[in-house]
């Protein structure tokens, strides 16, 4: 059980799995020690739902407005938040940029089988949520960063 060396992921993401991975290696552990009946109870816990449909770390569940205000309040985390989208069915890219003046922008990202489109004038497909992000580092060279609040909790 380790984090896959060959998987292209944000340092945030790294750190998560490899949190996630240090619980489960507990776990296990008192599982072992734990008479089965007792384990067979134990709901699942959120952990699971992250390992198996994982999201970028720049995803929260905030609207449109605590979106704009998180980015505006805390410039140094980042500048791009993946988001809810408002029908409840697609998702939503903010991020603020400090061309001339800071600015907020939106972007759909749309669902589609098991493939993500982001409309823009000429809408790109891309495979999954990460290579979303990933595409709008690229291409603004780097000047989006995700917005990843630091994670000091102890588990």
């Amino acid at each position: 059980m380790s984090v896959p060396q060959h998987v292209s992921l944000l340092p945030g993401q790294v750190i998560r799995l490899q949190e996630v991975l240090e619980r489960e290696k507990k776990r296990r552990i008192e599982t072992e020690q734990t008479p089965s009946s007792a384990v067979e109870k134990k709901e699942p816990t959120e952990d699971y739902a992250d390992v198996l449909s994982p999201m970028p770390a720049c995803f929260y569940t905030v609207s449109r407005k605590e979106a704009t205000e998180m980015l505006e309040k805390n410039p140094s985390l980042g500048n791009m938040i993946l988001r809810p989208g408002s029908d409840s069915k697609s998702y939503s890219i903010t991020i603020r940029q400090e061309i001339d003046m800071p600015r907020i922008k939106h972007y759909k990202v749309m669902s589609v089988g098991k493939n993500y489109t982001i409309e823009l004038e000429k809408p790109v497909t891309l495979p999954n949520l990460f290579s979303v992000i990933d595409y709008f580092m690229k291409e603004t060279r780097g000047n989006l960063r995700p917005f990843i609040y630091s994670t000091d909790e102890t588990f």
